[in-house]
């Protein structure tokens, strides 16, 4: 399980009992396209957390 690596990145018990969802954001500053990217993916986390989920960034290579 993936338990010890949530604690170690900060997680609290009460944040590993939600349902945990990832967000996967390709945003960067370089990339005229992706450059909105950033502020879309804080909305989507910020409903995630309102709905009662844990948010876990992924940052897709």
């Amino acid at each position: 399980m993936l338990y010890p690596l949530f604690r170690g990145a900060g997680f609290t018990q009460e944040e590993m009992q939600r349902p945990v969802i990832a967000v996967a954001n390709s945003w960067t500053d370089v990339v005229v396209g992706h450059v909105h990217l950033n502020r879309v993916s804080e909305a989507v986390k910020a409903g995630i957390r309102a709905g009662g989920g844990t948010v876990v960034r992924n940052l897709p290579i």
